[in-house]
């Protein structure tokens, strides 16, 4: 058996057996309130291994080699014909090549990395300055985060985008 919690991955604290899968003692009440075809879902998934690893801490901007090359262009097209991409804080910031994929808006998840000492603080007035759409969003990893207004409020900015004309219809999601 996994010795973090299936639900949020944490390892830090002795594993207890809620149901018949660990949990931490953050995630045990959830845990608890699982059907057993879930709790034998999220086994199954904790068994597959990632057939790669592209960035060394995660995230491209975290990682030793900032501008390494991906597998995947970047930002990567997330389905062919639809202008809509996902990348990092990084892309944002390109905005030459945001201009070349016909990017015209950038929804940013992680609107804490804009804080000054972040080295991003830029990005949302070269993107206005550009004439692009900027949302940004807090998307926090923890309970607290009400998740599904989030998604919301992204999914209309990446709705109304998407019927702009071409050319300046794209879309950049990022985290």
């Amino acid at each position: 058996m996994p010795s973090k919690c299936l639900l949020c991955g944490y390892a830090g604290e002795e594993a207890a057996a809620a149901t018949a899968f660990y949990a931490c003692s953050w995630c045990r009440p959830e845990a608890l309130l699982l059907k057993p075809q879930e709790a034998d879902a999220l086994e199954k998934m904790e068994e597959i291994q990632p057939q790669f690893r592209v960035w060394s801490r995660g995230r491209r901007e975290d990682s030793d080699a900032k501008r390494q090359r991906a597998p995947e262009p970047q930002p990567a097209r997330l389905y062919p014909g639809l202008p809509l991409y996902v990348g990092d804080m990084d892309d944002a910031a390109d905005v030459q090549r945001l201009r070349e994929l016909g990017v015209g808006c950038v929804v940013t998840l992680c609107a804490e990395r804009l804080a000054p000492g972040h080295g991003y603080e830029m990005v949302p007035s070269s993107l206005v300055a550009s004439n692009m759409n900027f949302l940004a969003l807090f998307a926090e990893d923890n309970k607290r985060c009400d998740i599904v207004k989030v998604a919301e409020q992204a999914f209309a900015a990446i709705a109304a985008t998407l019927d702009r004309p071409a050319g300046q219809n794209g879309v950049l999601v990022h985290c």
